[in-house]
């Protein structure tokens, strides 16, 4: 049937009718609709089929349109209504003072949303869920109000499919959703012969943040960090949050491994400018994996697991980077997932133990201290070094608690060594970056100190450059109070960070630890000696002591003791010792230091006979 058929006005616009504007006008996506009833409005047949009800109003408030579902769900039909004020109505079932609201939201936005009770034909009430919005024609000047009534059921409905398929905190589909678009896109690419990616993100350091900052301030810095990663989608990807930290971006538009390397490093990068929470100033980072369709996987669970785990391969090589997944990282995964299981196991009993890396004073060639290097005994993988495991304890928050045992048996054994004549040494004890963080650090240090009963003088703390550069003011206070305390401090693996050296005058540092990638080839380059020698020149003028790490030849060592160097640690003396092996041969240590220094030649380590036992 036609619309003259029913008598109802023409499309053209007639006396009353919404103007067909011929440019563009703000309107709710259900915009007109008819019911099948003489003197009805209808300027488009189809939408008379829309299940939402829909009422439509001139700027005078006279009625010019429903629709079949708005007569159907009020009992009002066509004759009811049209032509008629709304004023003159019983649809509303509020006060009028209620509607402040609504007629404050039109004259400043334009459109309102909310509830509001309804009164039928019938007499009965109902809660709708309202939308109203203002027609404006090609001057911007308002021509209709538009109401459109929904169902409170059903939009509750709606919400709930929302909840289950989004995250309620940063709106981004959840963990669900996403495995229900990659599977879809699975088939797709499957069927088109089209490649896809996965990215998975983790941020470093998160659980920081919670645990110094509080749940609010890192539910706030996830919601920026969401709206940062928005940005960097494309219409056609799929970002999501599917866990506490972790966010993933499926890629669809058949990309190489160019384009998801490119995703990766702008999503890394993209990290990079300062947060804001509470107040404070937070420097982020994040650690991508990436796997691809088809080659790392064919099935959604595969695909993000592999993802997952070249994720984790990029954490282990420093974070703030991207790697790919390959097969040999399938290798690592059970040893990862053991050692993360049995984590807890490090802090009970024996477990943890404590070796000693000599520290070589180059000039009177004698053993001036030690640093303290924790070892897992694990009953699976044996004796387990750190950077095996440092970064499993930091994400499971227990690197405070690990922190604490190290530090606590390093000031025991120096006092051991001292009752077994090797008295007079300097225990170099490393603190991470979580631990800096820790309010509570210098208080921990002062206990250890004080149960072992050692001079505060002999113990060292080593905090690397950039643990320090993180949070530079704080790490500052906590330095000097440190400092106040009586120990030494040392900067480790200097010139590896980015310290200013307006900072670095700053600190109260004793030491600056040059990192071994300075070492290594600065008997034989040109560059890295220029860089030695200015490091040298910088701690002597600013009154540090100078430690080299990484030595492992006698000509690097030849070169550091002429270039006037304090102290050297490396292989080339000795590897890290267990307590009792180096009470064996500390020695033996001095005796082979003093008969092959200073023209010492060979590559060999003074202890390689202690190696081998």
């Amino acid at each position: 049937m036609s619309s003259s058929d029913r008598g109802a006005a023409p499309r053209g616009g007639g006396r009353g009718s919404p103007p067909r504007a011929r440019c563009p006008v703000p309107a709710h996506p259900v915009q007109k609709a008819s019911v099948p009833e003489r003197g009805a409005l209808v300027p488009d047949a189809d939408i008379d089929h829309a299940d939402d009800g829909i009422l439509i109003a001139d700027t005078r408030g006279q009625v010019t349109a429903i629709n079949g579902a708005f007569a159907r769900r009020t009992g009002y039909g066509a004759r009811d209504v049209l032509g008629k004020p709304l004023r003159t109505l019983e649809l509303a079932a509020a006060p009028a003072s209620a509607y402040g609201a609504l007629r404050e939201a039109l004259a400043r936005s334009g459109c309102w949303r909310g509830e509001l009770m309804i009164r039928r034909k019938n007499g009965e009430t109902a809660r709708e869920q309202v939308s109203v919005s203002v027609a404006r024609d090609c001057g911007g000047q308002p021509t209709h109000y538009i109401a459109v009534f929904s169902d409170c059921a059903n939009e509750f409905r709606k919400r709930l499919s929302f909840a289950a398929h989004h995250d309620e905190l940063t709106g981004l589909p959840n963990r669900k959703h996403f495995f229900e678009r990659l599977a879809l896109g699975i088939e797709q690419a499957a069927r088109h012969g089209r490649r896809l990616g996965v990215l998975f993100l983790d941020l470093d350091h998160f659980k920081a943040i919670n645990d110094t900052l509080g749940f609010e301030a890192g539910d706030a810095l996830l919601g920026q960090v969401a709206a940062r990663l928005r940005t960097l989608a494309s219409g056609e990807d799929l970002l999501a949050r599917v866990g506490d930290d972790e966010f993933t971006l499926l890629v669809e538009a058949d990309p190489d491994a160019a384009a998801l390397a490119h995703a990766a490093a702008r999503i890394v990068r993209d990290l990079t400018p300062p947060f804001s929470a509470q107040e404070a100033t937070l420097v982020l980072s994040g650690s991508v994996g990436i796997s691809r369709y088809p080659e790392d996987g064919r099935d959604p669970h595969e695909l993000l697991r592999n993802a997952e785990l070249a994720m984790f391969e990029a954490k282990g090589h420093g974070r703030n980077r991207h790697a790919f997944y390959s097969r040999r990282l399938q290798s690592g995964l059970r040893e990862r997932f053991l050692l993360t299981n049995d984590l807890r196991g490090v802090l009970e009993g024996d477990a943890l133990v404590l070796h000693y890396h000599p520290i070589m004073d180059v000039a009177a060639g004698t053993m001036s201290g030690v640093e303290a290097l924790a070892r897992w005994k694990h009953p699976v993988f044996g004796l387990v070094p750190p950077e095996r495991f440092i970064s499993l304890a930091e994400d499971a928050g227990l690197i405070a608690a690990l922190g604490t045992r190290v530090l606590a048996g390093a000031c025991r054994q120096l006092k051991a060594f001292d009752a077994s004549g090797m008295a007079g040494l300097r225990m170099a004890v490393n603190l991470s970056a979580l631990q800096v963080r820790q309010p509570d650090v210098v208080a921990l240090v002062r206990r250890a100190i004080e149960e072992a009963a050692v001079d505060p003088a002999r113990i060292e703390i080593e905090i690397t450059e950039s643990a320090i550069m993180q949070d530079t003011e704080d790490s500052l206070a906590v330095l000097r109070a440190l400092k106040a305390l009586g120990v030494g401090i040392a900067i480790d693996d200097f010139g590896m960070g980015y310290s200013s050296l307006g900072y670095l005058r700053r600190f109260p540092a004793d030491r600056l630890k040059i990192d071994k990638a300075f070492i290594a080839e600065a008997a034989n380059r040109r560059e890295d000696a220029a860089i030695l020698d200015a490091i040298i020149a910088l701690a002597r003028a600013l009154g540090l002591k100078v430690v080299a790490e990484g030595v492992e030849r006698a000509e690097q060592l030849e070169f550091l003791r002429s270039r006037g160097a304090h102290e050297a640690q490396g292989f080339y003396f000795s590897p890290p010792l267990a307590p009792e092996m180096l009470l064996q041969e500390h020695a033996r240590l001095h005796e082979a230091f003093a008969r092959r220094a200073p023209h010492a030649a060979g590559a060999e380590g003074l202890l390689s006979g202690a190696v081998a036992r």
